[in-house]
């Protein structure tokens, strides 16, 4: 067995089970592990969750926002351990969200030429 693959056996079996649940329903996963080493699963956004964040974001309820994407989205740990586990970080949650919005794409930059 080659080192790659003892890593990724290492690897899969630190995954929670909760994890490897949505996996085997063929939901999108993302993890994020934070500075504290910390890992964080979610489900990949979907449009419903996507619309809704955007809907409260405009309507001034960012918190709202973030809480309903995060709720919606997290698998592992659960939401509630999730703000307990931040509790004395609670701007934590945001960035949080940030990355989340990150990996669909909300930070891209692009180029502009006029032509």
């Amino acid at each position: 067995m080659f080192e790659d693959d003892k890593q990724a056996e290492i690897k899969i079996s630190e995954i929670p089970s909760e994890v490897l649940q949505e996996q085997n329903k063929g939901t999108k996963i993302l993890q994020l592990t934070g500075e504290d080493d910390g890992v964080i699963y979610f489900r990949m956004p979907k449009k419903p969750q996507i619309n809704r964040f955007l809907s409260s974001s405009m309507k001034g309820k960012t918190s709202t926002a973030v809480e309903n994407l995060l709720q919606d989205l997290v698998i592992y740990p659960s939401y509630n351990d999730l703000k307990q586990l931040n509790a004395d970080k609670p701007m934590r949650m945001i960035a949080i969200s940030n990355a989340l919005q990150e990996s669909l794409g909300l930070t891209e930059e692009f180029a502009v030429k006029k032509l």
